[in-house]
């Protein structure tokens, strides 16, 4: 589930559902926000791409934060 923040900024730690112009659909956390509000993510998992091979990414591109996950065991 993801939510689209209209009036309020993306925070460091949010994690987001961002379209990469290279890697298409990501999932991510938001490590950095720079001044002109251009987003460094970074993965948790560890074979997850690097947050320097990402490069940095436009706020714009952004689709929404995860507001909650379910658990593949959830009944």
């Amino acid at each position: 589930m993801t939510l689209k923040r209209w009036k309020s900024r993306y925070r460091i730690g949010d994690i987001v559902v961002a379209r990469h112009p290279h890697y298409g659909r990501i999932i991510k956390r938001i490590r950095a926000i720079q001044p002109d509000g251009m987003l460094w993510l970074e993965g948790t998992h560890p074979d997850s791409t690097s947050t320097e091979k990402m490069g940095l990414l436009s706020c714009h591109l952004v689709k929404g934060r995860i507001i909650h996950t379910f658990s593949q065991d959830s009944p």
